[in-house]
């Protein structure tokens, strides 16, 4: 694998399965380069030097330094790699649950009580109704309570205009039951409410 390569794994384009592939070619990698130091008799953390501060003997210092130093770069390129495909998950998994509703059968706690709603306003569009319980809103569900609010600003802010699902719990005017309800809900221009 070339420098061009390992740079264009590791820009913003890449795939995700691309980042995997070049994740198990680095682990296979630094492996490699374990083995050839234990051939050497030495590891990347051996000391290189004798009790009174010689070089030891029976070591070829050059060779194992070569090899630790592309054990090192091979480490950082595989942090660096590690960041970029968490990031690519969490991308990944924001964006499925921003364009695809719930359907993983898990009961999730509400994260909003809809007090009431605005004639012609974006809420109303979607359908939402008084005493309606959000339990998701696009990416944010019960499992983004802390960040919540910053994570609902960020959502507003940037990408409005926007078709996201929301998620809804609706009580029958027949009996105590409650349906669940898949949204689709525009979000609206900068600086508009949701109504």
């Amino acid at each position: 694998m070339t420098s061009d390569d390992h740079q264009d794994i590791l820009s913003d384009s890449a795939s995700l399965s691309s980042l995997i592939s070049h994740k198990a070619f680095l682990e296979s990698r630094i492996a490699q380069l374990h083995s050839s130091l234990e051939s050497l008799n030495s590891d990347a953390r051996a000391p290189l030097i004798d009790a009174e501060g010689f070089p030891r003997s029976d070591l070829d210092i050059v060779a194992i330094k070569t090899l630790r130093s592309q054990l090192n770069i091979c480490f950082n390129d595989h942090k660096a790699l590690m960041k970029r495909i968490e990031q690519s998950l969490v991308h990944h998994f924001q964006e499925d649950s921003a364009t695809s509703p719930i359907t993983h059968g898990i009961a999730i706690e509400p994260i909003a009580l809809v007090k009431s709603v605005l004639p012609d306003s974006v809420a109303d569009a979607a359908g939402l109704q008084p005493n309606d319980k959000i339990i998701q809103f696009g990416p944010l569900n019960d499992t983004t309570l802390i960040s919540f609010m910053t994570d609902f600003r960020h959502l507003l802010q940037h990408r409005e205009n926007e078709k996201i699902f929301v998620t809804v719990r609706r009580a029958q005017a027949t009996n105590q039951l409650e349906q669940t309800l898949q949204l689709t809900l525009t979000l609206p221009p900068k600086g508009q409410s949701l109504g």
